[in-house]
């Protein structure tokens, strides 16, 4: 081959080369943008999501302050205590109840079988 054909061949190889190099450093250079954006984007969002934190924890010590100021007395809590108390044990003699009754409807249930 002739060295022009060569210097032809050449210059053509480095021009596509050149433009693929191009097209990679335009799509990096997008991406960068895109990834700044979005990152951006996301940290307004981390600040915002911590200052609605705040404004929570804010609301929840004035909460929390309100509430201890409403104190019970002993007997209150011992009368309200044997009243929960009480009512459970009601709820569970129901429901030994209910299980006799239902294992003896089970039993009579077989036997008829």
């Amino acid at each position: 081959m002739d060295q022009t054909y060569i210097n032809m061949l050449f210059t053509i190889a480095m021009a596509i080369i050149s433009g693929v190099l191009t097209l990679c450093g335009k799509y990096l250079n997008e991406y960068k943008e895109d990834l700044v954006k979005r990152t951006t984007d996301q940290d307004s969002k981390i600040i915002d999501i911590g200052l609605r934190v705040e404004r929570l924890r804010e609301d929840f010590n004035r909460e929390a302050l309100h509430v201890q100021r409403d104190f019970v007395t002993k007997e209150e809590y011992i009368a309200m205590i044997s009243k929960i108390d009480s009512k459970l044990d009601r709820t569970l003699s129901a429901l030994h109840r209910v299980d006799k009754t239902l294992a003896q409807v089970v039993v009579k249930g077989e036997q008829n079988e």
